[in-house]
């Protein structure tokens, strides 16, 4: 993974002259605080002339039990799980806060086996995760609540939403959206992350920030800005013409150290084995204080 970046112009006011003084973006997590996380992932796929709409909503409460100079110990426990799909074949919406539930036999309702439940993670100082306790009971509880003729395929898919390593990225994304050194006033910094596709080979995900704005809504807030692309490996016959593009801005609290709310659209277009598909996500996420 590449990151890259300088320093972050601000100004204080010094017998009249303008003195531009270095500023760090980090994530801080302080002993005690509380944050409550909610996010709700809306992809649509247009594939063969049919469209397919899924709906994904989460709440996280997040706590920092210790923490120190060496980094942090937190306790995330699910508050709400909610989904919802629309396609040609019907509806089906699932919410653990309501009573309503359209999903009898597709498994979306063993997530209400998470509401409740949760895991421990601890963090070094810069943000990799250095363990996860708790997430094999939270992965047998979810097996448990699957309906018994739920096809395996399909329970694998769910679990690996919630496994070591997708919860693992969860962490690293977070931290990966800040740089690692100072930055200025419209510079900007980079990421990429290369996964390798079954049949396909390499693909590589680049991410371009640029700090746009300090003190727009909060003397302590920032505005991060950011555009998506991928590349994929050279050769590629599977995926003809594959395209990814998008965008999202996110606002960080540089006293607290905390990321208050995220927006990103993403836009996939291209041929898989010669039919057109289309699809689109928007990915929203926001962090309140409790």
């Amino acid at each position: 993974m590449k990151r890259v970046g300088s320093i972050l112009v601000v100004s204080l006011c010094i017998g009249g002259t303008a003195v531009a003084e270095p500023v760090a973006l980090k994530l801080k997590y302080t002993e005690g605080r509380t944050l409550v996380t909610s996010t709700e992932a809306t992809n649509v796929t247009d594939a063969a002339g049919m469209q397919i709409l899924q709906v994904h909503t989460q709440e996280i409460e997040n706590k920092v039990l210790q923490a120190d100079a060496s980094g942090a110990l937190l306790r995330l426990t699910f508050l709400r799980q909610a989904m919802k799909t629309e396609s040609p074949m019907g509806s089906m919406v699932f919410d653990s806060a309501s009573d309503t539930d359209t999903t009898v036999g597709v498994g979306f309702s063993a997530l209400s086996a998470l509401v409740g439940k949760g895991f421990e993670v601890r963090l070094s100082s810069e943000g990799a995760v250095l363990e996860l306790r708790g997430v094999e009971a939270l992965i047998a509880s979810l097996r448990e609540a699957m309906p018994e003729d739920f096809p395996p395929a399909a329970v694998e898919g769910v679990v690996e939403a919630f496994n070591v390593d997708a919860l693992t990225k969860q962490f690293e994304e977070e931290a990966e959206l800040l740089p690692n050194v100072p930055v200025e006033l419209g510079d900007a910094w980079s990421n990429s992350v290369v996964v390798e596709l079954p049949g396909v080979g390499e693909m590589t995900t680049i991410t371009d920030f640029t700090l746009k704005e300090i003190g727009e809504s909060s003397p302590d807030v920032a505005t991060i800005t950011y555009s998506v692309r991928t590349e994929l490996e050279e050769g590629n016959t599977l995926l003809d013409g594959f395209d990814v593009t998008g965008s999202g801005a996110f606002h960080l609290d540089m006293e607290a150290g905390y990321v208050m709310d995220n927006l990103t659209e993403v836009r996939l277009t291209g041929q898989v084995q010669g039919m057109p598909m289309t699809v689109t996500s928007r990915t929203s996420m926001e962090q309140v204080l409790r």
